[in-house]
Formats: structure tokens, sequence, C-alpha cells
């Protein structure tokens, strides 16, 4: 019975040390588009942890009417380094594309994609691409469903989260109602400092991804992170479906991104009640 407790041991001690001596996968770098005041740079960061990983393979291309004859106009590796890029102008181009490929030892990694506006177009006037044609209901649709929207009471129940304050920053847990009965989360960081108002950003998750938290307060803004239904948090309230961008898709009142739009509309009406932020 020793005999057999004391090779268990040792069998335990031996696949430990095995475990403790393999080799920890590189990390990878994190890339992040900032596409504001319509001139986009690409920011490379290293992870949460400081790590910094292999480096970040970046092709940037220009996009004409015909993808396939995109034309490469930058390529580069970067390092370990965190550093901006800075996009070029690109003439008789509808958008640029970049792509960021994480750089690892063994594997390909998954790239991430990115599309800036047209060259020159800021982001607050961009209306849209001129090849795409409206619905011919697509105001009357609207209309109505922001009707079904405003006949929804906001309900709005704020609930300070102390311990994810920061130095400049306080974070609060917002509910909101929305429509079909539906409630969604967001996140509210606001600026200590109440000595006046600040420029509000308000932001949503990728397809079926959590929005998280996003403290921006000591930059000067007041941030809010919709999880619009579904999403990230608000799943406790409304399951996600798998094929969510697809649920309801033969009625247009229930499809499910009307609905999505509409809580994000919901989130942005809420941001104009909060004393913190300057409605100009």
């Amino acid at each position: 019975m020793m005999q057999n407790t004391l090779m268990t041991l040792a069998m335990c001690m031996l696949v430990a040390a095995m475990a403790g001596c393999a080799p920890t996968p590189p990390a990878v770098m994190r890339v992040r588009f900032d596409p504001r005041q319509g001139k986009p740079v690409l920011h490379i960061e290293p992870q949460p942890d400081g790590s910094t990983g292999p480096g970040v393979e970046i092709t940037i291309r220009a996009i004409g009417d015909d993808e396939s004859k995109d034309k490469v106009i930058l390529t580069r590796t970067c390092d370990g380094s965190p550093e901006t890029i800075k996009l070029p102008k690109v003439k008789n181009a509808r958008a640029v594309g970049i792509t960021a490929r994480p750089v690892l030892e063994d594997k390909v990694a998954t790239p991430k994609e990115y599309r800036t506006l047209p060259p020159g177009v800021k982001i607050e006037k961009y209306t849209g691409d001129p090849d795409w044609d409206r619905p011919k209901d697509f105001d009357a649709f609207w209309k109505r469903a922001k009707a079904d929207l405003a006949n929804v009471p906001m309900n709005a129940r704020v609930v300070e989260v102390p311990e994810k304050a920061t130095a400049t920053g306080r974070l609060f847990r917002v509910a909101l109602d929305s429509t079909e009965g539906v409630t969604f989360i967001c996140w509210l960081y606001v600026p200590k400092d109440t000595s006046r108002t600040y420029p509000a950003i308000q932001t949503m998750p990728g397809y079926g991804a959590a929005q998280n938290p996003n403290d921006l307060t000591a930059q000067g803004f007041v941030t809010l992170a919709v999880n619009p239904r579904g999403h990230g948090v608000s799943g406790e309230f409304w399951p996600l479906p798998n094929d969510h961008y697809a649920y309801h898709i033969d009625n247009p009142d229930r499809y499910y991104y009307r609905n999505a739009y509409l809580d994000c509309l919901r989130a942005l009406e809420f941001l104009r009640t909060r004393p913190e932020v300057d409605k100009k």
C-alpha cells in the first residue's frame, strides 16, 4: 500500500515538473483600429500583462470597386514594441483595408481585418456607400421602429461599482429597458471631477462579443459601453441565439438587428440624461 502511494506521488511530481517546463505559448500583441476624426491609425499595443509577443504583420491595401484588384500599398512587420501607424492617403479608392496578422512561431494566426472610411471623409459626415440604395420604405420603417421604442419607458437602473473606480473615473452598471420587453446592460464611466461637462463616447461590441467597461476619463471623456440584447452580461436577460444574425429575418419588425439597433439608440437617449455629458 505504501509503495503504491509513493509511486503515485512520484508520478504526480513528475507530471507537475513536466508541466512547469512546458514552453509558454507566445503572447499575441493587440491591434487597435482608431477611425476617429476621419484620420484612421493602427495602434500596436502589448497585452494587458505587458507582454508583446513576436510581432504583427501589417498589410494595408487600397480597396476599389473590384476587390479582386485591391492594391497593396504597404506591408511591414512590427516588432514587439508598441507603435502607431498612420494610414496613407489613397486616391480613387472607396476605402482602405488593413490586415493585421500576429506572427506566431508554431502556427498560422487568424488575422484581424479592419476597414477605414473612404479617404478624406470624416466619420461624422459619412452617409454610406453611394452604391447602396435605400429601400423605398427605409424612413417609414425606422420612424415606426423609433415610435415603438418611445412607447417603452427607459426605466434606467444605475448602480455604482466602487471596486472598479480608477484614479480619475467612477464606474456604473446601467440596466435599460427596450423593445419587446428586453433589458440590456451598459457600463458607464464618468470623470470624478464634476466641475464641468464632458463629451461622451458610446461603444458597441463585435458580433456575439461582450462590450467591457472602457475608462477614458483621464482623457476627458464619458464612456458608455453597450451590450445590446443577448451580448455579454445582457445575456442574463435574453440569451443570445447561436444564429441571431437570422433571428426573425422573415419579419422586419422582429428581426434581431432592428431591435439591437434600438437598444443602441436607447443607450444614446440615456447618455443625454446624464448631467456629466456635454449635450452639444
